[in-house]
């Protein structure tokens, strides 16, 4: 999958949560600088972002992920409790207790 294309699919799950920067950063595991440039186009958007996305974001489709075939969101999320959250990688530097929380409507 092209930089492009993960920069825009990185901004499309963003927006899905309403989530900036930060947030995302803090999601993924990774220093808010670095989203920044990958999101400017500045530094590569490759998939060692997109695994970080499917591993902090289940419900993302992976389909969608790499291309573009499919929803965004999984329409089967039986395997998803109504609440996500996302609380990043293990690095105590940039771990958040909690990152963001989202319940189901």
């Amino acid at each position: 999958m092209d930089t492009n294309s993960n920069i825009m699919k990185i901004k499309a799950i963003m927006q899905h949560y309403g989530l900036n920067q930060t947030k995302m950063a803090a999601a993924l595991g990774i220093p808010q600088t670095n989203l920044s440039a990958m999101l400017t186009g500045k530094r590569a958007c490759g998939d060692g972002i997109i695994a970080k996305v499917q591993l902090n974001f289940p419900e993302i489709n992976t389909q969608w992920l790499l291309s573009d075939d499919t929803e965004m969101i999984r329409k089967n999320r039986s395997a998803i409790s109504g609440d996500i959250t996302v609380t990043g990688n293990h690095n105590s530097h940039h771990r958040p207790e909690k990152a963001f929380s989202k319940t189901s409507g």
